[in-house]
């Protein structure tokens, strides 16, 4: 049972019985350019939620089928019907299907696409797991680019209304049957916490979900909805689905003999589906950028301060990022192993999507979000799966003209992911927003070099050869300006003429603290074990002045797994307050600012109508239980991690059912 195929627009037949996947990543489905995955659930209860999510960026999916055959073997009944539009995006629609029979556990099976013209066939046999969706030709939306299926199983509960007393010989206990409103739940739930809005518009009235009563027995054939015409964006009408007749407890039709034995189930599937991020060793970069795109004001919470800086969404640097805070800087580049040559300058993205860095395999996006507080944070991800990043470079020039101070250094190891490390570089000067930048890699064993004027932008972090780990998959950098501040330090009431304020001043805790907030929110944990020994994060002080070169630290052997000692930076000295060095006249005026950046980087899902899959399917692994928490009795289902259909289910809820199809 439960065999999925699926129908793309152009093409009359449906694919080949989809292979289920258990993966967050997408595959082609063999049709248009539908792409596809699935993925087994295990709720905090102990049972499970299945689903397959169908996605398509130009052909459009127009069908979608289950086929195979249910365990039920006749008995029982099977009910379908559609649910109306959701109230969390009402331009998205649910249809069900509901097979509930004495001695197994129900099916319970959840599509939902834009809606709401469609065609839903089943057939009325409970042993035929045929479960079609086929959108009507010329409807709106003109091309669906996303389709979610969810299946479920309900368990066998006593039937109180067949008159005979519980484990009596009669008494034929049938599988949960869940009512419309709970699939509906299920429905609102699902798109709340991992849906796509896929939305160009908003209905002007919102349709409403409104049924009068449950569906009792099978209909010979789905309702059908003919259009009176096409609207031209999300549709403005409430369509309702009235059956006849309400069910009262469950139903009636039972066998008087038991039912036949099940055929033999297939090997067993070994291996536990518990929540994981599968395929690799670290979370996508989609999902990384759009955890920090949802988590930034939480990640930068502890900073105060900020300034809120300008440009930073196109181009290769900030010609001036406001109050002269550069002069041209900000320009990142990446070296892979095998590669003496740094990248060329880098453009910035503004994307949760990678694109290739131009060195071995590593891809990289830029992302500049804006904070509840109104100020901004930027982050840089890099990378790679097989070759490696050893260096990365920031260049360019700051606006601080030689003014104040240039501090670097490292942070030690995160308290969140101890085999993660972070660097700094600080730029403090007078009249000037402060330059924080924060850098988080595997480590310890690299490199930090800077230049100690502060006009220079240079910021280099290269990898030490033959030291753990052999293969560096994944490097951050954020990037966030300081307020000018007045400096209580220098002895000058404030404004006068002698009173110099400055950057805001960070600590190194601070960064310490950005470091852990950001990996715990959305960073990668990328690990292939646990320190025996986890690495602690000890300053004694912060520097003061600008070193002429980064410390370097020379390791007397390359550990096997992640470090077990823990490294220290201990600088010479404490500054107090802000740097006192300052100019004695205004500092030079900036060059000509470049025309303005328009538009806002606000929070929101860059470079397509839709959520990428493997962040709605993340989403799945992470709040399916809190999607499904309304769902009382379900059942702890067994297989639905590969092969194309449930040969048993558990209980025989299936024999070679859920067979998805697209179209």
């Amino acid at each position: 049972g439960n065999i999925i195929q699926v129908q793309a627009a152009g093409n009359a037949s449906y694919s080949e019985a989809l292979e289920y996947r258990q993966s967050i990543y997408a595959a082609p489905a063999g049709v248009g350019d539908v792409t596809y995955t699935t993925y087994k659930y295990n709720l905090t209860n102990g049972s499970f939620v299945w689903l397959a999510v169908f996605d398509s960026e130009t052909t459009g999916i127009t069908g979608f089928k289950v086929d195979g055959n249910n365990g039920a073997d006749g008995f029982g009944t099977a009910t379908s019907g559609e649910l109306g539009n959701s109230d969390v995006y009402p331009w998205y629609y649910g249809w069900y299907k509901r097979v509930v029979a004495p001695y197994y556990p129900s099916v319970n099976q959840l599509v939902i696409a834009p809606g709401p013209y469609w065609n839903q066939t089943i057939n009325s046999n409970t042993d035929n797991g045929l479960n079609v969706l086929e959108k009507l030709n010329g409807t709106q939306p003109a091309t669906v680019h996303r389709l979610y299926y969810l299946l479920w199983a309900g368990n066998i509960v006593e039937n109180s209304t067949d008159g005979f007393p519980p484990n009596a010989e009669n008494d034929y206990d049938f599988g949960y049957h869940y009512e419309d409103l709970m699939f509906h739940t299920v429905m609102d739930n699902f798109l709340r916490l991992a849906g796509d809005p896929e939305a160009t518009g908003t209905p002007t009235t919102s349709p409403t979900f409104s049924p009068s009563a449950g569906p009792t027995g099978s209909p010979s054939s789905a309702p059908t909805r003919t259009p009176t015409s096409a609207p031209t964006g999300p549709p403005t009408f409430s369509p309702t689905y009235s059956p006849s007749s309400t069910p009262t407890g469950s139903p009636t039709m039972a066998p008087t003999t038991t039912p036949p034995p099940s055929p033999p189930s297939p090997p067993p599937i070994t291996g536990s589906p518990t929540v994981y991020i599968p395929d690799d060793h670290d979370t996508p970069v989609p999902v990384t950028v759009h955890a920090f795109a949802t988590h930034g004001s939480s990640i930068m919470a502890d900073v105060p301060d900020m300034y809120d800086f300008t440009e930073g969404t196109n181009g290769t640097c900030f010609w001036d990022g406001g109050l002269d805070i550069f002069d041209c800087g900000n320009i990142i580049q990446v070296q892979a192993a095998g590669n003496a040559s740094y990248s060329e300058a880098l453009e910035y993205r503004q994307s949760i999507y990678a694109a290739p860095a131009g060195v071995g395999d590593v891809t990289y996006t830029t992302y500049k979000y804006n904070l509840t507080n109104g100020s901004f944070v930027w982050l840089a991800v890099f990378d790679s799966e097989t070759t490696g990043i050893t260096g990365f470079k920031v260049d360019g020039n700051n606006g601080a003209d030689g003014f104040g101070t240039a501090t670097s250094g490292e942070l030690g190891n995160s308290d969140v992911y101890p085999w993660y490390y972070g660097w700094y570089k600080r730029v403090v000067a007078p009249y000037y927003p402060s330059v924080n930048q924060l850098v988080i890699a595997p480590g310890p064993y690299w490199n930090q070099t800077i230049n100690s004027n502060t006009d220079n932008g240079l910021n280099v972090l290269e990898k030490l050869n033959g030291t753990q780990p052999a293969t560096v998959h994944r490097l951050y950098y954020l990037l966030w300006a300081g307020n000018i501040v007045e400096n209580s330090t220098d002895g000058f009431p404030p404004n006068a003429e002698n009173d110099y304020d400055f950057g805001y001043h960070y600590e190194d805790l601070m960064f310490h603290t950005v470091m852990d907030n950001f990996l715990r929110l959305a960073g990668d944990p990328e690990a292939t074990g646990t320190p025996t020994t986890s690495p602690t994060f000890s300053p004694s002080a912060g520097p003061t002045g600008s070193p002429s070169s980064a410390p370097t630290r020379t390791p007397t052997s390359a550990p096997t797994g992640p470090p077990t000692f823990s490294p220290t930076y201990s600088p010479s000295s404490t500054p107090t307050g802000s740097p006192t060095m300052a100019p004695t006249t205004t500092p030079p005026p900036s060059p000509p600012s470049p025309p303005p950046i328009t538009g806002s980087p606000t929070v929101y899902i860059p470079d397509d109508h839709d959520t990428p899959v493997p962040v709605t399917v993340h989403a799945f692994a992470t709040h399916g239980s809190s999607i499904m928490a309304d769902v009382p009795d379900m059942y702890d289902f067994t297989e639905g991690t590969n092969g194309t259909c449930f040969w048993d289910g558990g209980l025989d809820i299936f024999d070679c059912g859920n067979i998805i199809q697209v179209q």
